[in-house]
Formats: C-alpha cells, sequence, structure tokens
C-alpha cells in the first residue's frame, strides 16, 4: 500500500477532495452498528456495542473519531478505525494515533478497498495533526501492518512471566488431580514465604492499600513524575479512569502507594482464566518512584494479590532500562522470549522528534499502554 503524499494533503479542500476521490468518507453518528459487526464477522469476535462505544469514546484531548469506511449501497464494506493517545515526549504532550479496527469484509476482499480506507485515514491523520501512527499489532497482524502501512520497527517490549503456584506444572506431568492441589497448596505456602523474606526495607509509614479508583492524588503523582520521563503515555487521573474505571472488557484492580506525607506509586492489577484453565495475572501498569523501598513494597504486594487469589503465574511488560525491571528479576520475573513489538508510521514528515523516538532508552511503557484488555 503506497502511504499518500503529505504535503499535498494540507488544506480542508485537499483533504475532501482527496476522500471523494478514494470514494470513502468519514465516520457519522450510527456507523457504530454497522462498524462492530463488520468487525466482529471479519476477526470472528463477539464484541458488544458498549466495548465499541468505550473504545472509540470522545475524550478531552480529541473530540473527533479517527474512522474511515467504504460504504457500498448502503453498507459498511471496510474500515480504518484509530484511538488516539497522549504522549509526552520531551517537553511537549503530543497525540498519536493507534490503528485498531482495520478491516475489510470477507465478501468484499481483493476490491482495494483496505487501500482506499488506509489512503482516507491518513488523510484524516493530517487534517487532525496527528505527526505519528503507533501500533501493536499481534503476532498475527504484525507482517501485514509492517507490510500494509510501511510501518518501521521501534522497539520489542518485553513481557516477563513469574510462576506463582505449580499445579499446573504438576497437573500437566502427572494427570492427577490430588496431586495437582497438593501442589497448589505447598507452592502458594512457600510463595507467600518468599515473599515475606524478600520483603524491601521499608520504613513503618510506607503503606500500599487496594483502592477503588483515582483521586487527584494520581495527577499528582503524573506531574511530580513525568519531568523524569523521556517518552511515556500520559497517565493522569482521566486517562487512568478511562483505560481501567471505564473499560467494560476486564475487571482491573488499584494497589496505591504512599507514606504519611505523599502518594509514590501504584499497580493496576488483572485477572484472566483461559479456557484450557490457566489462572493468569497480569500487572498492567507499574508507575512510582524510583525508590527501591517503593517498587518492592508495591510489588510484593501485588504478588501476595496473586498468590491469595491462586493465580498460576503472573505477566508483566517492562523495557531492559525501567527502574522497575531490577525489581521485578528480583521477585522472580524473567524474560521467556515474549515481547510485543512496537511499529509506528511517520505521518507528518517535519514532526520534530522522530530520531529521539528512535532511541529505546527514551521510552517507558507497560502492558497498560497496548491494547491488551482493551
Amino acid at each position: 500500500m503506497n502511504k499518500p503524499d503529505a504535503a499535498k494533503l494540507k488544506t480542508h479542500d485537499q483533504i475532501e477532495t482527496f476522500l471523494s476521490e478514494l470514494d470513502v468518507r468519514r465516520y457519522k453518528p450510527g456507523d457504530e452498528f454497522q462498524l462492530n459487526e463488520l468487525f466482529n464477522k471479519t476477526f470472528q469476535e463477539a464484541r458488544s456495542l458498549e466495548c465499541w462505544r468505550w473504545k472509540f469514546a470522545d475524550t478531552s484531548w480529541l473530540r473527533e473519531k479517527v474512522i474511515v469506511v467504504k460504504e457500498i449501497d448502503g453498507k459498511i464494506v471496510g474500515q480504518w478505525a484509530n484511538t488516539v493517545s497522549r504522549f509526552k515526549v520531551g517537553d511537549e504532550i503530543c497525540l498519536f494515533t493507534q490503528p485498531v479496527d482495520n478491516c475489510v469484509d470477507p465478501d468484499y476482499w481483493g476490491k482495494g478497498i483496505i487501500t482506499s480506507v488506509y489512503q482516507g485515514a491518513f488523510a484524516r491523520y493530517r487534517e487532525l495533526n496527528l505527526p505519528v501512527g503507533l501500533g501493536f499489532p499481534n503476532e498475527r497482524y504484525y507482517p501485514i501492518i509492517k507490510a500494509a502501512i510501511g510501518g518501521e520497527d521501534l522497539l520489542g517490549l518485553p513481557v516477563l512471566f513469574c510462576r506463582t503456584n505449580w499445579r499446573l506444572a504438576v497437573q500437566e506431568r502427572t494427570k492427577c488431580t490430588f496431586l495437582s492441589n497438593l501442589a497448589s497448596s505447598i507452592s502458594g505456602f512457600l510463595m507467600r514465604l518468599r515473599l515475606t523474606f524478600k520483603s524491601p526495607i521499608r520504613k513503618k509509614n510506607i503503606r500500599v492499600e487496594e483502592v477503588e479508583g483515582f483521586d487527584e492524588e494520581f495527577d499528582v503523582l503524573w506531574q511530580s513524575l513525568a519531568p523524569t520521563l523521556a517518552i511515556c503515555g500520559v497517565r493522569d487521573k482521566e486517562y487512568l479512569e478511562w483505560r481501567y474505571l471505564q473499560n467494560p472488557m476486564a475487571k482491573f484492580h488499584i494497589l496505591k502507594c504512599s507514606d504519611e506525607q505523599m502518594m509514590l506509586g501504584y499497580a493496576v492489577l488483572a485477572l484472566e482464566e483461559t479456557q484450557e484453565g490457566h489462572r493468569i495475572g497480569y500487572i498492567m501498569d507499574f508507575f512510582c518512584y524510583e525508590s527501591e523501598r517503593v517498587m518492592g513494597a508495591l510489588l510484593k504486594s501485588a504478588l501476595g494479590f496473586f498468590v491469595r487469589r491462586k493465580t498460576d503465574y503472573v505477566k508483566c511488560a517492562m523495557l531492559e532500562h525501567s527502574p522497575q525491571r531490577k525489581t521485578l528479576e528480583r521477585y522472580g520475573f524473567f524474560s521467556r522470549d515474549e515481547s510485543k513489538p512496537l511499529v509506528y508510521q511517520e505521518i507528518d514528515p517535519e514532526f520534530p522528534h522522530f530520531a529521539f523516538m528512535r532511541n529505546q532508552k527514551n521510552w517507558f511503557l507497560t502492558l497498560g499502554d497496548t491494547d491488551f484488555m482493551g
């Protein structure tokens, strides 16, 4: 797929003419019914309209939907749909687009529709001054996205693994329920013991508690830590509420770390039970001051949360240079050659931060920055 010439998509009239020539159009209210049906048909999913409305909700940072559709005889047969995220890059807050629901009705494959809706979406990027496209494509769509939009690899986000219960391992080897239950009880006890001895050196006034929501202290924490981070998704109260509290796709648990004076950090946790019976814990976000006491206290509490719920293993994504990485490894997390590739596309050739973004050590990312459980 050829990327349109950005220099020819600067004015409103140029963009209108370009969309008309492609015979595609912008999203309009009411399209969501057909768009969600098209997504479910193409990907054999059963996503609810509630999930669609959450994912593509208007936000304070962009009250527009970055969606372009192809319509034939009143039926939407193709879409290129994007969400938009705020990232702090250097001293600026930038809006980046993320392609998510990009598909063509299988009955209309081979007609060039995916090219038309992609190029129409590119015109929308220019219209809305979105300089960069970012995406975490899964293994199946990674080569397609790279070939389709000319995306370039930025980095791979490592997903670390920590076994918290030996139930599955024993069950797979012995096929004996009694032994697997026994292994679950013993390993749970040993894990709690291990956490006790690996307890960080901490002052008595540092506490970690599970909370129901995100208050103004989360805004203060973001404002305090943002200057220390080169590139990071904005983690203010508004974003956190949208990503985790309003999200209908999963139940998230929030751990808040504080001392007597201020909030020091937080972790967001999630649980999943697969069709195969695996009980998996996820540390979706792990954001705090660079202090071993704080990081250790949060991680100990997170692992304790999962052990109490008899989770088989826990996953957490963290780049190698991030301060939290060493603490994760100290508590038993290790790499199993699983990572999430981050691909980007240049939209505005005059955007001044491309070289800065290509330096992997400038990034801070967690699972919550991807579209996992989102």
